[in-house]
């Protein structure tokens, strides 16, 4: 059965390691996508955790790490980054098992395009990227201001949305129209196929 495979997936994960992250999750639980200039439209797609101590998380992580050495899995040295504001971040390289796709075995294949091999800690969140390209990108957004936070056009959606809801999507729609169809089915697929030009004419979408 589906929970059956999901509590082995947990289990070579390692429970301990599991029961850190969900005890340190701060109600925030981020898919982010930012675009790409390669022929992987998903290179630059993220999976954020917002946590009550990055410190203590980033701690956690480190003592992961040590395990899989004494298991003798070879651990790359982490990668340190220096931001456009001068401030230094440290990217951490998981080995692929056990603690490779940790978004996607703990919260299901929302998570499918981020292979997470790359973690790095940027102010309250831990950031899962698929490379340290991807990670130095992230981390230069958020030094430079490129948030939602000081977009305008989204400040007016974010006026006119509820202040609790356990799922918000928000979609710039002439970049991500065509990713659409990879997240819902055939026949929602053909509707956005012959309504593209139409969606490209908004600004964005919230839900």
């Amino acid at each position: 059965s589906y929970y059956n495979s999901y509590s082995k997936t947990l289990k070579e994960l390692n429970m301990t390691f599991v029961d850190d992250v969900y005890s340190q999750l701060n109600e925030e639980l981020v898919y982010v996508m930012l675009p790409s200039f390669t022929e992987n439209r998903y290179q630059n797609t993220y999976a954020v955790l917002k946590v009550l101590s990055s410190k203590q998380m980033e701690d956690v992580l480190k003592a992961r790490l040590e395990e899989c050495k004494k298991q003798s899995i070879v651990i790359d040295e982490p990668i340190v980054y220096t931001a456009a504001g001068g401030e230094n971040f440290t990217i951490y390289k998981l080995p692929t098992e056990p603690l490779g796709r940790i978004p996607q075995k703990l919260w299901g294949n929302l998570f499918s395009h981020v292979s997470a091999r790359y973690v790095t800690f940027v102010g309250s969140y831990m950031v899962f990227a698929n490379s340290a390209e991807s990670a130095q990108i992230f981390i230069d957004d958020n030094a430079k201001g490129r948030v939602f936070s000081s977009d305008p056009n989204y400040a007016r959606f974010d006026d006119n949305v509820k202040a609790s809801y356990s799922l918000y999507t928000y979609a710039v729609i002439p970049s991500t129209v065509a990713l659409f169809k990879d997240f819902f089915n055939e026949e929602v697929g053909s509707i956005i196929d012959r309504s593209s030009i139409e969606l490209k004419n908004m600004n964005a979408l919230s839900y």
